[in-house]
């Protein structure tokens, strides 16, 4: 336990915005990104079984908030306030859309292990479907044409302290945390039921509160990434998740 895991990856950059974490499914567009159509011609050529057991890196974009690894550059307020006073925000929102996902600069300096588990929709419309895994931060890149690749270096895998005193008030506390969050959304479902983004089916609601009770807090990891999902969290705020090394957390990062 503790040692990390290091291995070469083939890189997806994400959509600006968009943060996979372990145990999460995310959806990317395609259409108009021939690093990952390239990507997947290259996975799909080999046998079968190899490809069943391929691993792809998925990794967030930077933000102009944070540094690579997580820092915080500017915060919120004066984001706000530079951007209301900014004369050249087309200029920057049409930069932003013209992101060249292949230029290894734009990474953050972590991100995700994933499988992929489907291409849907047609020509004009494809979507990726992977499924997210574990964490790593990125050494070097090793690969930029067609699609980038990189050596990675995977998380630890600490145990966590079942029996600190401290651990276990705070994964309690995580697990109220959760519930509290999913009778915010079925109040807000039964008060707002125009707004489909806040409803949840009883069904799958019921799922959750047993997904959240069968919760041991040797799983406490896997749960705050789900709380971190469901939660309308900032891309930023879900940057900075990824590098925390907090043994407590479940360990850190070390170079092979």
């Amino acid at each position: 336990m503790g040692q990390s895991r290091s291995q070469s990856l083939p890189i997806i950059p994400l959509p600006k915005g968009a943060v996979l974490l372990p145990g999460i499914t995310l959806r990317i567009p395609i259409s108009d990104r021939p690093d990952i159509i390239s990507l997947i011609s290259t996975l799909y050529a080999r046998p079968k079984l190899e490809t069943a057991s391929i691993s792809i890196g998925c990794v967030p974009l930077k933000s102009r908030l944070l540094s690579a690894n997580g820092q915080q550059l500017i915060n919120e307020t004066t984001r706000d306030s530079q951007e209301q006073n900014d004369d050249d925000d087309e200029e920057e929102e049409e930069a932003e859309e013209n992101i060249d996902y292949r230029d290894a600069g734009n990474l953050f300096a972590y991100g995700t292990a994933a499988r992929i588990t489907g291409v849907q929709g047609r020509r004009s419309d494809l979507t990726l479907t992977i499924d997210g895994g574990a964490r790593f931060k990125i050494e070097r890149i090793v690969k930029t044409k067609p699609f980038l690749e990189a050596a990675v270096t995977y998380a630890k895998a600490d145990a966590v302290e079942t029996k600190d005193p401290e651990t276990q008030e705070l994964f309690e506390r995580l697990k109220q945390v959760s519930r509290t969050l999913l009778l915010l959304v079925q109040a807000s479902s039964l008060l707002s039921p125009s707004i489909t983004t806040a409803h949840l089916p009883p069904l799958i609601t019921r799922r959750l509160q047993l997904f959240i009770a069968r919760k041991e807090i040797a799983e406490a990891g896997a749960l705050a990434d789900f709380l971190t999902n469901v939660v309308e969290a900032t891309p930023e705020e879900k940057l900075r998740v990824f590098n925390d090394d907090s043994t407590k957390a479940g360990g850190g990062y070390e170079r092979s």
